[in-house]
C-alpha cells in the first residue's frame, strides 16, 4: 500500500506520456519522493502511465489491469507448459492452478506488485518464441530470435529478477528435450545463447 501512494499517487512521472523518457534515465520512486531505489523499471512505470491515462488514480482501474496482467501469464503458461509436456489437459491444470493460487495474490491485488507479473509475461513470450525460432525456417527464424531478444530486454526492463532469464532459458530447453538431443542441441546453439548472456552480464 505504502508503495502505491508513492509511486502512483504522489508519483508526477505517470501523469504524462510527455514524461516517457524521463522513466527510462531514473529509478522507479525517483518522481514519488525523491530517495535512492534500487529498482529500474520503466516497463512497470509505462503501464502505470496507460493506468493513469485512462483511469486516473480511481483504484479499480488499476486492479483490473493486474487481474488481466495475471490472466496473461496463466494463458502463456499453458502453451510454454504444452511445449514441454505435448498434454493439454496437464498444461491446462498447471495454468489453472498458477491463475487460483494465493501465492499470487500479491502480485494481483497490491497495484505495485505488477512487476511480478509484466516480467513473467515476457519470460514466457521468450520461452514461446524460442521454440518457434527452432522450428521455423531461416527468414522466420531471425525474425523470432528478435523476439527472444526483444522479450529479454523488456523482462530486464520490467523487474531485475529477469537477469536469470537466460538460465531458465536453458533449463526449459533441457525439460524439453531428452538429454542425448538436448546435449547435441548445446555444442549447435551457442551463438543463440550467447548473446543473451552478455546482455545479462
Amino acid at each position: 500500500l505504502f508503495d502505491d501512494i508513492d509511486q502512483i499517487v504522489k508519483n508526477t512521472a505517470i501523469r504524462s506520456f510527455a514524461n516517457l523518457p524521463d522513466v527510462f534515465t531514473h529509478h522507479l520512486s525517483y518522481f514519488g519522493f525523491g530517495d535512492k531505489s534500487a529498482f529500474f523499471r520503466p516497463v512497470q512505470s509505462l503501464t502505470l502511465m496507460s493506468d493513469h491515462f485512462l483511469w486516473g488514480l480511481e483504484p479499480f482501474g488499476y486492479h483490473i489491469t493486474n487481474t488481466l496482467l495475471h490472466i496473461l501469464v496463466s494463458i502463456l503458461l499453458f502453451y510454454a507448459a504444452f511445449i514441454v509436456t505435448k498434454d493439454r489437459l496437464v498444461s491446462a491444470i498447471g495454468s489453472l492452478l498458477y491463475l487460483v493460487h494465493p501465492v499470487h495474490t500479491e502480485a494481483v491485488t497490491y497495484v505495485s506488485g505488477r512487476a511480478d507479473s509484466i516480467s513473467s509475461v515476457f519470460l514466457l513470450l521468450m520461452i514461446i518464441f524460442a521454440s518457434r525460432c527452432w522450428s521455423a525456417g531461416k527468414s522466420a527464424r531471425i525474425f523470432y530470435y528478435g523476439l527472444v531478444m526483444a522479450s529479454f530486454l523488456l523482462g530486464l526492463l520490467s523487474k531485475e529478477s529477469a537477469v536469470i532469464f537466460p538460465f531458465l532459458l536453458v533449463f526449459f530447453e533441457y525439460c524439453a528435450k531428452d538429454k542425448d538431443g538436448y546435449d547435441k542441441l548445446t555444442a549447435r546453439k551457442a551463438l543463440f545463447y550467447l548473446p543473451l548472456f552478455v546482455i545479462m552480464a
